[in-house]
């Protein structure tokens, strides 16, 4: 896999509020938090109505524990997809429910005290107004899953001639001195 250094400088949207769509939850996995705990992570990401100077759609994102509880108070991904679904959710919760669902998002800029970084901090999610429509999942945007999965089946492909030369079935004769078929390669590739 080539990894190349990507230091590009995300642009953010200003301070406001925002119709948005979920495009995609991300799942990040087990990551350490503030406490030194470890907790399965999500990243629910919605693409907005609003522009870049490239023209391309914003994107912002909240980073949750993939928890829906409401006891002793709500997860935050309880309180988006409740916010979201304008109702409260099921446990198990399918956070796939979620993904092309459309809403009204309060957007604050804020620095990050430590890195002095500037992000755009998602403060509230409101149901979109009456006869409002979202904005649309941006053309040829792939979700993280079907990514990783197109780039595990490339890997598996790549190795492939490999397995096939592991497999090659030896060419002996047998009592009737015909040597046995060799197995044609897996064709699911």
């Amino acid at each position: 896999m080539l990894v190349d250094n990507n230091n590009r400088v995300f642009e953010n949207p200003n301070t406001g509020r925002f119709n948005g769509t979920i495009i995609d939850i991300v799942d990040l996995g087990k990551q350490k938090n503030s406490y030194g705990e470890e907790k399965v992570r999500l990243r629910v990401i919605w693409v907005l109505d609003a522009a870049d100077s490239e023209g391309q759609p914003f994107r912002v994102m909240k980073t949750v524990n993939a928890v829906v509880t409401d006891q002793p108070k709500k997860s935050n991904l309880y309180e988006i997809a409740e916010s979201v679904l304008g109702t409260a959710p099921s446990v198990p919760f399918d956070t796939d429910t979620l993904i092309g669902r459309s809403n009204e998002l309060t957007i604050k800029r804020e620095e990050d005290p430590k890195t002095k970084k500037v992000y755009a901090n998602i403060k509230a999610i409101m149901p979109l107004p009456q006869g409002v429509v979202g904005p649309a999942i941006p053309t040829g945007f792939v979700r993280d899953e079907v990514r990783k999965a197109q780039a595990a089946k490339t890997d598996v492909r790549s190795a492939a001639p490999l397995v096939q030369a592991a497999n090659t079935v030896a060419t002996t004769a047998t009592a009737g001195g015909q040597a046995p078929a060799s197995q044609a390669p897996d064709a699911a590739f």
